[in-house]
């Protein structure tokens, strides 16, 4: 069975970094570590495959400019998004283009169920 691939968007390098480590832990393949969408973008197009879940920060201009930007909804069409937050919801409200919501500071077993649950929805 192909494991599930994982793209990590966060403007924050230790936080990338912590989740890549939690999740490759896991059994996750952790494709592509991005601090942004051009980054991201930049790497799909030069081969990267799209992944199965894109993990973002939805408390930073990550999120605002998925909201607001097509080219990028365009890249992440076949991905499933889970946005994760400081708070309890987003401070500007649920997205059509977000699947799942969850709090940054879950443990490792619940963030992994959260994302066997929404790859499989």
């Amino acid at each position: 069975m192909r494991k599930p691939t994982l793209a990590i968007i966060d403007n924050f390098g230790i936080v990338r970094q912590s989740y890549y480590l939690a999740l490759k832990q896991q059994g996750f393949d952790v494709s592509i570590l991005s601090s942004n969408w051009k980054d991201f973008i930049d790497k799909v197009s030069s081969g990267a495959n799209s992944p199965d879940i894109c993990l973002i920060n939805i408390d930073s201009t990550i999120y605002t400019d998925l909201l607001s930007d097509s080219i990028i909804r365009f890249y992440v069409n076949n991905s499933k998004i889970i946005g994760y937050t400081l708070s309890e919801e987003s401070p500007l409200g649920k997205s059509e283009y977000v699947n799942v919501y969850m709090p940054f500071n879950l443990g490792l077993q619940k963030m992994t169920e959260i994302i066997l649950a929404t790859l499989h929805s």
